[in-house]
């Protein structure tokens, strides 16, 4: 198998948490992970070490995807665990790493074997659809985030989940569409029965959506925020 079994969740968004297994793992080899001071391998040594896994595992070291998969994490927290158990067991990690190297890749060239490797996991990454589509978002946020700051621009920050998550928080004000117009958001200083008493125009859109079990069914939470005529966040 050339990927990596990625969780999606009930609201078809890619699983973010750590499993019990990333848990226990850190657990047993500390927050910093193993060998934490060591030095990063060669890309060559990862390369050979990924091979010869392949093909004790009865795989084809000629198949490119499969073999990267086997590569070595040389990260401290995950240090000896491959690419593809990272995707399976905390892809949010691995997100936040392949979005913080991707940044620093804009202004570094280096060629370290620490950088390498980040290389190498951002490849295998961004071959997964539901990887990719969540690295996207989340670079389109960072970057919405930070013009959102300036003043008069709040409006400009991503709603960054659910249907309308590339749209703006202006966007979903502004549009006409009656889906769009309906999507509700909660400051946490009005209670929900408030939040749905607010005109369909005043809601903006849902950042967070978690889903539970009360009585043995399904129940989404969902985190809200309200939005002013000018676009900014109340």
């Amino acid at each position: 198998m050339s990927f990596a079994n990625l969780t999606i969740t009930q609201s078809r968004q890619l699983a973010l948490r750590a499993s019990d297994a990333a848990a226990a793992f850190t657990a047993t080899m500390g927050p910093r992970g193993p060998q934490a001071t060591a030095r990063a391998k060669e890309p060559e040594e990862v390369e050979k070490e990924a091979r010869a896994r392949v093909v004790s595992e009865g795989g084809d070291p000629g198949n490119p995807m499969l073999v990267l998969g086997c590569h070595s994490i040389q990260l401290s927290k995950y240090r000896g665990q491959t690419f593809r158990w990272l995707l399976e067991n905390d892809a949010g990690y691995a997100c936040h790493v392949v979005a913080s190297h991707q940044r620093e890749r804009e202004t570094s060239a280096s060629d370290s074997p620490l950088m390498a490797n980040k290389d190498s996991l951002a490849r295998y990454s961004c071959a997964h659809p539901a990887f990719a589509e969540h690295l996207k978002v989340r670079r389109a946020q960072e970057e919405a985030r930070a013009r959102a700051t300036l003043p008069g621009r709040g409006g400009e920050a991503l709603v960054g989940i659910g249907l309308f998550k590339e749209d703006t928080l202006k966007d979903l004000y502004d549009s006409k569409e009656k889906e769009r117009q309906n999507v509700p958001w909660n400051t946490e200083k009005l209670t929900l029965a408030e939040v749905l008493n607010l005109g369909p125009r005043q809601r903006v859109g849902v950042i967070e959506v978690r889903v539970v079990q009360v009585q043995g069914a399904p129940v989404e939470l969902k985190c809200f925020e309200v939005c002013g005529g000018t676009g900014q966040t109340a």
